[in-house]
């Protein structure tokens, strides 16, 4: 399963596509505004979108939940904010995530809902699980707004 990450708290970013490498997961892109996030989106049509409530420039992650709802339907998306979920859940309109998650994000929680969405998307092999590449421990930690 192809997975996106919208964050951008740097460190908050790092953690996520660790535990998504670590579980299997093909990471596709790490955006840090909606903007980059709608790149990451059309350009690499992820099966799971990890996306911030709160995020730098002048939109916010509701404005990509409702662009990625348009441009891809069965994307399926998980709100992670460390706001009150009750405070978004009743900003948000007919547009909803699949799963709002509360930070601090505990690893086994976030890979129960990737598991989730893995068997939702058809023909992913292993159970949405693929093989992590190789990378060197030498290799530098990668900047957030990047495509994979």
């Amino acid at each position: 399963m192809k997975v996106a990450i919208v964050e951008d708290d740097a460190v908050m970013a790092l953690l996520l596509e660790e535990i998504c490498r670590a579980a299997g997961y093909a990471l596709v892109g790490t955006a840090s505004t909606a903007a980059s996030g709608v790149l990451a989106i059309e350009r690499e049509r992820p099966d799971c979108l990890l996306l911030d409530f709160r995020l730098a420039g002048e939109r916010d992650g509701l404005d990509l939940l409702e662009h990625a709802r348009h441009v891809q339907p069965s994307l399926f998306i998980v709100m992670i904010t460390a706001w009150d979920i009750n405070d978004i859940a009743g900003r948000m309109g007919a547009v909803q995530p699949d799963r709002i998650l509360r930070k601090p994000v505990h690893a086994d929680t976030l890979v129960r809902i990737l598991d989730g969405a893995a068997q939702r998307v058809p023909d992913v092999a292993y159970h949405g699980r693929v093989p992590a590449p190789d990378v060197p421990a030498s290799e530098p930690s990668h900047p957030v707004d990047r495509l994979a």
